[in-house]
C-alpha cells in the first residue's frame, strides 16, 4: 500500500527555516536586552533559506578562515547595542502602527 505524501517531504534536507517573533527573547539575556532584537520580527515570520547556500556561504568562510554566523552575530550584536532598545522598540512599533 503506498503512503499518501502530505507534502512535507518535498523540501527535506534542501530548507532551513529561521524563525523571528515579535516577543523573541534569548533564554540568557534580559528582555530588554537590544541583541533580543536579533531575532525579532513586527509579526510572526519563518524565513525559509536553502541549505545549500547556507553551506556555500559557511564553506568559503571556513576557508579564509571566518566563522561566518559568528561574524553575522557579532556584527548583529555591535549595531544593536549602538542603536538601543528603546530606539528598537520605537522603530518595532511605528512599523506595528503603519
Amino acid at each position: 500500500e503506498e503512503e499518501e505524501d502530505d507534502g512535507e517531504s518535498i523540501f527535506e534536507g534542501q530548507i532551513s527555516c529561521a524563525f523571528f517573533h515579535p516577543e523573541w527573547r534569548f533564554a540568557d539575556l534580559p528582555d530588554d536586552d537590544p541583541v533580543n532584537y536579533e531575532r525579532r520580527s513586527p509579526v510572526p515570520l519563518v524565513s525559509l533559506l536553502r541549505k545549500s547556500d547556507i553551506k556555500d556561504i559557511v564553506e568559503d568562510g571556513l576557508k579564509k578562515g571566518v566563522s561566518i554566523s559568528e561574524m553575522i552575530h557579532n556584527q548583529n550584536e555591535q549595531t544593536l547595542r549602538s542603536v538601543g532598545s528603546n530606539q528598537l522598540k520605537k522603530s518595532m512599533n511605528d512599523i506595528r502602527t503603519e
